[in-house]
């Protein structure tokens, strides 16, 4: 079609479209005018006066409905297609909530003893082997780089735009890239405050990129993330991509790669680049750790993106921070002897120790805590001949480890204990999840909720499978019991025939059996309910076969017509409810760890109650509402038993009888997540350190001791037996 075609097409439907709408508003016009005037004419006639008044309600309703749904469609359509203003308005409201949640997050981060917000002096340089294919704009003045305070003025200035963080373990990237955000965020602000008006800087979101799905390219995991984290809708967040509104802090690329999937990492990098392609000019940022084991395999990495590395500490900066926490003249005094020991020319495996900004802080709490810091330093002992010795580099190493693990973990549960989750068992629910995770019967870095029942004990999980399935056979009749103990609600007609009893027992041992054949399996996977699924031809093709058998069994049922009504209804509800139940979800969730267990929670209170209307009401015409109300709260609590949340309850139970865990894991490990001690990565739960597991999986016993004073001695004696063991 050429352009003149085009142009007259185009034409035409607008005075189509013109035409349309005068033709309504006269016809409107004309039936608000006609319907009263004729009812006036008619007013000596009263049963023609009552048929027109009749007609004029009937109208008033029908506009009036009709208003309601113009009305709803208008508010459908300003909430999914926004326009300038309600998109800035949006846009301002969600960067008041992430600065709100992610300042949260960077104090605790910071904590020592308390919520802080005095990081250590970390800089960051540009990488040498950086992929920067491009040169920086020419008016700008070239920076090598920079420290925490000056990474949000470093990105606007000095990247264009795309910035990937790398550093090694603990050197503080997640710290520089939460003081990114919070820095792009109050820049923001003031730019708004200012007399600049609209701010040209984005709202920049942080994102844990263990939660990529596979299946997904990034508008549609970003997209996901966004709606379900801050309740807005998909069209909006869509809108706000796209418009390049939106500055995604990337974390955790390191954390994609498993044993199971080796080249997911090298997938999600590509998904980011198609994304950059798609957007010219998109702000991102990306952090991962260095090294050839991790960024230096991604071949091209992250398209057009500076890099920076983040440096070790230097002595000065690790006194600085030290001082910066200990300001009086007996944290000084308590701190000389290794201020010594650091400004001199030895002492290099303290200097090491401390040059780590995550290890540098635990220090500083190990001594808040009440620590010694002379046990930092490495010890000596005395040999038979008088020869001084030197503690080696693997048991210097080792036991300082397991000090500053132990007063990190101490100083965590003080600072976020809660009534539920007391100092005492947090430590010892840490201990036993460690415990388990590191020595179970499928030893993990991660537990996955819903993959719970996996390191239940076979014999274990067993047992409690038959005590809760005996207890789910008897819940009809426990039911009954109760309200029949309350008085009679209902009256039967007659006693029950042997067909009926034949009748009840047999539909009584089908569902029995078909519950056992269905029920806790390690192999079964939470269940979502996604109208997506209705773009799957399967799964369009199984709604319109239950359509076609609904009216089959309507047709069938006829007889009285409730009851055939009743059932075909029933009946296509439950086929549209397999037809879009999606066992996905369990691999790609947008609102974290808990979710697939939420949203399988719901399908199967959806499909317990379908069954057992079902159930009811097709046994109840049988034999009586009696019958119908065993054999429906049968077929209710035999579905929910069958589901993956049942699963997770039935492990939970298990482990928390057996290895000492919390009942609602979850929850705990929330809090543990919370605090610092766990981190989230994709749909599990991981400690944030692979020295924290494995300590806390050794450890039998954590010292501690409310008195500062009581735990320093005690350091002290658990120096001397070192030193002369």
């Amino acid at each position: 079609m050429d352009d003149g075609a085009l142009v007259g097409k185009l034409s035409r439907s607008v005075w189509f479209g013109r035409i349309g709408k005068i033709v309504a508003m006269a016809f409107l016009v004309l039936a608000a005018a006609w319907v009263p005037g004729a009812a006036w004419l008619e007013r000596h006639d009263a049963a023609r006066f009552d048929s027109k008044v009749g007609w004029a309600n009937i109208l008033a309703l029908s506009v009036g409905a009709l208003g309601v749904v113009l009305t709803f469609l208008d508010k459908w359509r300003s909430a999914n297609h926004p326009s300038k203003d309600q998109l800035k308005e949006v846009a301002e409201r969600l960067a008041d909530e992430v600065l709100r949640l992610e300042g949260t997050q960077l104090a605790r981060l910071l904590a020592t003893d308390r919520l802080d917000s005095r990081p250590a002096a970390v800089r960051f340089v540009l990488s040498t082997t950086g992929r920067r294919g491009k040169s920086r704009p020419s008016n700008r003045g070239v920076s090598k780089g920079g420290d925490l305070g000056e990474v949000a003025e470093f990105f606007l200035a000095q990247t264009r735009g795309r910035l990937v963080i790398l550093g090694e373990p603990g050197s503080g990237k997640t710290v520089l890239a939460r003081s990114l955000l919070v820095g792009l965020l109050q820049k923001r602000e003031l730019d708004r405050s200012s007399s600049q008006g609209d701010s040209g800087i984005g709202v920049p979101v942080y994102f844990n990129l263990a939660s990529w799905s596979a299946d997904l390219d990034a508008y549609g995991w970003l997209t996901g993330q966004l709606a379900e984290r801050y309740r807005l809708s998909r069209e909006v967040c869509i809108t706000l991509l796209r418009r390049r509104v939106i500055i995604p802090i990337l974390d955790g690329l390191d954390e994609l790669d498993s044993e199971e999937v080796s080249d997911r990492a090298l997938l999600v990098v590509a998904k980011i680049n198609d994304y950059i392609a798609q957007n010219p000019g998109v702000r991102l940022v990306v952090v991962c750790r260095s090294g050839s084991r991790y960024y230096g395999r991604f071949g091209q990495g992250v398209r057009d993106a500076d890099e920076i590395v983040l440096k070790p500490l230097t002595v000065p900066q690790s006194i600085e921070y030290i001082s910066m926490h200990c300001r009086g003249e007996a944290d000084q005094e308590a701190w000389s002897t290794l201020f010594s020991k650091l400004r001199g020319a030895g002492a290099s495996e303290v200097k090491r120790l401390l040059s780590n900004p995550w290890k540098l802080s635990v220090a500083v709490q190990f001594y808040l805590t009440g620590g010694d810091p002379n046990a930092l330093l490495p010890l000596e002992s005395v040999k038979g001949d008088g020869r001084r010795v030197k503690e080696s580099q693997a048991c210097y190493s080792d036991r300082i480890e397991s000090l500053l693990l132990e007063s990190y973990v101490q100083a965590k549960v003080r600072l976020y204990g809660t009534k539920r989750y007391s100092p005492d068992v947090a430590q010892r629910y840490l201990r036993a999840i460690a415990s388990m995770m590191t020595s179970g019967k499928s030893p993990t870095s991660q537990i996955v909720l819903h993959h719970l029942l996996d390191i239940v004990p076979e014999q274990a999980f067993s047992r409690t499978y038959k005590y809760s399935f005996w207890l789910m056979c008897h819940v009809p009749f426990f039911v009954y019991g109760i309200v029949n103990n309350f008085g009679s609600f209902w009256e039967e007609e007659g006693v029950w025939s042997w067909l009926d009893i034949a009748i009840f027992f047999s539909n009584y041992l089908f569902l029995v059996s078909l519950i056992a054949r269905h029920g806790p399996s390690r192999a079964r996977r939470p269940s979502r309910l996604r109208l997506g699924r209705l773009r799957n031809p399967r799964a369009l093709l199984i709604m319109v076969a239950g359509i076609l058998f609904a009216l089959l069994v309507s047709f069938m049922g006829s007889f009285k017509p409730w009851y055939g009504i009743s059932m075909g209804i029933l009946v296509f509800l439950g086929i549209s409810l397999m037809a879009l139940g999606d066992s996905s979800a369990a691999q790609a969730s947008d609102l974290g760890p808990r979710a697939p267990l939420r949203y399988d929670t719901v399908y199967a209170l959806m499909g317990a109650v379908l069954a057992g209307l079902f159930y009811g009401v097709y046994i109840g015409e049988m034999i009586g509402f009696t019958g119908g109300l065993l054999l429906g709260l049968l077929a209710f609590s035999g579905w929910l038993y069958s589901s993956s949340a049942a699963h997770y309850l039935i492990a939970a139970h298990v482990t928390r009888m057996k290895f000492g865990f919390p009942f609602f894991v979850g929850r705990f490990l929330d809090w543990a997540q919370s605090a610092g001690l766990m981190r989230i990565s994709g749909l599990g739960y991981e400690f944030r350190h692979a020295e924290l597991q494995s300590f806390l999986a050794t450890s039998h016993e954590v010292r501690g001791s409310a008195n500062p004073s009581d735990q320093r001695e005690r350091g002290q004696a658990g120096l001397v037996l070192s030193a002369h063991s």
